[in-house]
């Protein structure tokens, strides 16, 4: 499809806006216009289905997945590097340090473009069925709705990557009349979606629920999520934008002034706010009935253990029962989840990849404190099953003709076979074991064929899952103990906080947990759950900036590391079951010709459920010995400090929170937004500009 339509450059630069990825070819004869396009149903779910093609790009592909989601209290990117940790590169931008740098970077420049793309596909799609002569029939109202909502889930995304942006809620006009705009302020961009998500839902019911498909319950789940984005804490420019009749700053609460010492974070040139208590109230009454719908009524169900949900995502099947929206990714064509994370593939013989393939990169990271986390008895044995499935303190290596065999030390003549090794003293070297190319064991068309005849990295096709019931639950406790406490519930309501709550850790534990009935400790709950269920997924960074504790909850981090270290906690030996494997392929059943997954053990050196021990592999205590001679230790001395610095500074015990933050490059506490880059401004005709001392 073509439309007869200007070429031209939007806030920008030189990018097509149609969202059909043959504008650009030779022009023929064949043109469509709009009024064509859209006034036939087959043509405009054509469109449409473009538009879903465009969220497989890099957006979802890698950068909200892999890159700019980092740096949190519990994912990092590539710590390890800790000698590119502080010079141009993403390494940097991500630790908060350089921040002025990343305005030459060219990543966010194409997120920037490529997000601005979607909004103009939609824009495009939402005029021409409004103006279309079959705009009631159901098929274009429901094509209607979910274009509405795609595009509220871009402006969701990247206000909370820049804050105020430009609002385009038309298309580009041929005259460029409307393309060159000026930032527009968050809070006023998000109240427009939560409009359009109003208008949305009316659109899509009785839609057939569809995960790879915008219906109505996702929108309003993601009406849930935008409104605690709109209610939460954010960085604010020193002056509102227009338009800013409709927001103002009355009655907005300034961290500053909050009496929590966690949310005290805020400069005095540019604030950290949230809007008042009466318009996040009236905002969380609309919100948390749509969340009630879609827990009672959407049909969605947990699966049975936290280890199978995230076996049926890697191995990309349809219709998992507590997914409501996820990007839809081709196999060999898209999504960077298992390749640029996911468990460490750390081999280069031409021998493993004539087996296995290529290796992978695998540079985002966890925390050793989050591993530590996770709900233990009272022997100290961990009973939630998400730390395992979550944390791989393993690579994959490859074992080559002559070597050893860490299993049993006999010397083995085979070269294709490989081995699980422990990542030994990084603590903040932890892989996201979510995707995990050990779990891709499908045999005629599966990932180890395919990986076995490449010669890079390629794409998996594991589909990026932007929600799905957990969140859904926790979302619904957030605000049903937030209205609960001001005394402004809705009757629709049908569960408590805690229920909700419950629903998400019984899963992982098999048991409640311990919360008592009072509004601070069913927030923290709340925040440590969301830390437990989708660490490495990239979202918790964003609610942790919403609650304004994103320095604090790294900083807590790093001083937990600190203070367990040199308590001596850490163990100095591991155990673990050391085996090796089949290479795909060979006359075994499925199971046994895949990587096998086994399991290690940090906190003894006991022989633990038959495990083989290897005593020379280094623990996490390793460096102690060091550490008490009074010798520098990497971790303590080097690593740990340069986490994130750009944002809570190096220091990590010598002082009390807040004063222990160092304002960041350019004097702006708590500055985690991203820079508009040099290509941005200049092709905005200088209309947009950095703030925060950019």
């Amino acid at each position: 499809m073509k439309y007869n339509k200007v070429i031209y450059v939007l806030l920008f630069g030189a990018l097509t806006l149609t969202g059909c990825s043959d504008f650009l070819e030779p022009e023929t004869e064949y043109k469509r216009t709009p009024e064509q396009v859209f006034n036939s149903v087959e043509e405009t779910e054509l469109k449409l289905n473009g538009t879903y093609g465009l969220l497989t790009g890099n957006i979802y592909s890698s950068y909200l997945t892999t890159i700019f989601c980092n740096n949190s209290d519990v994912e990092l990117v590539d710590e390890g590097k800790d000698t590119k940790i502080d010079v141009d590169n993403f390494r940097g931008y991500m630790n908060y340090v350089n921040m002025s740098g990343a305005k030459s970077y060219s990543a966010i420049t194409t997120l920037w473009n490529n997000a601005y793309a979607i909004i103009e596909d939609c824009n495009e799609i939402i005029d021409g069925i409004n103006k279309s002569n079959i705009k009631d029939d159901a098929k274009m109202k429901q094509y209607l709705g979910e274009a509405l909502a795609i595009r509220a889930l871009i402006y969701m995304e990247i206000t909370r990557l820049w804050g105020d942006v430009p609002l385009m809620m038309e298309p580009a006009k041929a005259d460029l009349s409307n393309v060159y705009t000026g930032k527009v302020d968050r809070d006023y961009i998000l109240d427009k979606m939560l409009e359009s998500l109003e208008e949305a839902q009316g659109y899509l019911e009785g839609t057939t629920n569809n995960s790879r498909h915008v219906t109505k319950y996702f929108v309003e789940a993601l009406y849930g999520q935008i409104a605690l984005q709109r209610c939460g804490y954010a960085i604010r420019e020193p002056q509102r934008n227009q338009p800013y009749a409709e927001v103002g700053y009355e009655g907005y609460v300034n961290a500053s002034a909050d009496a929590d010492v966690r949310k005290t974070l805020s400069d005095g040139t540019y604030p950290t706010m949230r809007c008042s208590d009466e318009t996040r109230n009236e905002i969380y009454a609309k919100a948390i009935v749509k969340l009630n719908d879609v827990i009672q009524n959407g049909g969605y169900q947990l699966v049975s253990s936290f280890d199978q949900y995230w076996t049926d995502v890697n191995l990309r099947k349809d219709d998992i029962s507590e997914n409501i929206f996820e990007i839809p990714m081709g196999f060999n064509v898209s999504s960077e989840l298992g390749s640029t994370i996911g468990v460490k593939l750390n081999w280069s013989s031409s021998e493993v990849h004539n087996s296995y393939g290529v290796g992978n990169s695998a540079y985002p990271k966890l925390t050793l404190p989050l591993y530590d986390s996770y709900e233990k008895d009272a022997d100290g044995n961990c009973i939630d099953t998400r730390r395992d499935v979550t944390c791989s303190l393993v690579t994959v290596e490859n074992l080559a003709a002559g070597e050893a065999n860490p299993a049993d030390g006999n010397t083995d003549s085979e070269k294709e076979r490989v081995y699980e090794k422990p990542i030994g003293d990084h603590p903040f070297n932890i892989y996201p074991s979510k995707w995990d190319a050990r779990k891709l064991y499908e045999k005629s068309s599966g990932w180890a064929l395919q990986n076995s005849s490449v010669s890079a990295k390629w794409n998996y096709g594991i589909r990026a899952v932007r929600m799905r019931l957990p969140q859904v639950l926790l979302y619904y406790a957030e605000m049903y103990n937030e209205l609960s406490n001001a005394g402004t519930l809705p009757s629709e309501v049908s569960m408590t906080a805690i229920e909700a709550i419950n629903k998400v850790h019984q899963r992982a534990t098999g048991k409640s947990a311990e919360i008592s009935d009072n509004y601070t400790d069913i927030f923290n709950a709340i925040v440590d759950e969301n830390m437990w269920e989708f660490a490495g997924e990239g979202f918790r960074k964003f609610d942790l900036i919403r609650w304004n504790l994103l320095a604090y909850k790294i900083l807590e981090m790093k001083e937990n590391y600190a203070k367990n270290f040199k308590a001596n906690i850490y163990a100095k030996d591991v155990s673990y079951d050391y085996d090796y494997y089949w290479k795909y392929g060979q006359e075994h059943t499925e199971d046994q010709s895949c990587l096998k997954i086994t399991k290690i053990y940090i906190y003894n050196s006991d022989n633990t459920d038959g495990a083989k021990v290897q005593g020379a592999t280094s623990g996490f205590g390793t460096k102690m010995d060091n550490y008490n001679k009074g010798k520098s230790v990497d971790n303590l001395d080097k690593h740990l400090p340069m986490i994130s610095m750009g944002l809570v500074g190096k220091e990590i015990t010598t002082k009390g929170f807040p004063d222990i933050v160092e304002p960041t490059e350019g004097g702006v506490k708590n500055r985690y937004l991203l820079p508009l880059t040099y290509d941005i401004v200049n092709n905005s005709n200088h209309i947009l500009n950095n703030s925060y001392n950019f």
